[in-house]
């Protein structure tokens, strides 16, 4: 079931198929949903590497073009302002990729709503 945003599709609520399939004509090659590639970016792009405690060990689990969706799934504790990720996500959900982030926390707390939000869990019941 498809989710839509005030502007048209919305990648929260989405399933990962129809991600793929709406991103395949721009991004072909990408074998992830591109969402998932700008929020993890975003992280290492805000200094979650350099960061103390939650976002310390980042530079290793989290090279540029490959995401551990699960690490960020396990952390109870990342938040990030309410009001600047509602804004931020309704940018993504209007179509803009092209964000900055002013602290690591904000594309962590995108990427956990995203990961929720997915009409069909990333690892199966079954596997869990």
């Amino acid at each position: 079931c498809l989710q839509l945003a005030p502007f048209g599709f919305s990648p929260f609520g989405a399933t990962l198929d129809e991600l793929m399939e709406r991103q395949h004509e721009t991004y072909p090659d990408l074998m992830m949903p591109y969402i998932l590639v700008v929020l993890c970016n975003g992280i290492v792009d805000s200094g979650g590497g350099e960061r103390k405690g939650s976002f310390g060990e980042l530079p290793k689990l989290l090279p540029r073009q490959i995401c551990s969706v699960h690490l960020f799934l396990l952390r109870s504790k990342v938040k990030g302002e309410s009001k600047l990720v509602n804004e931020l996500r309704a940018e993504l959900e209007g179509g803009n990729y092209d964000l900055t982030f002013p602290n690591p926390h904000v594309p962590a707390t995108l990427l956990k709503m995203w990961a929720r939000e997915l009409a069909e869990p990333i690892i199966p019941s079954r596997y869990n």
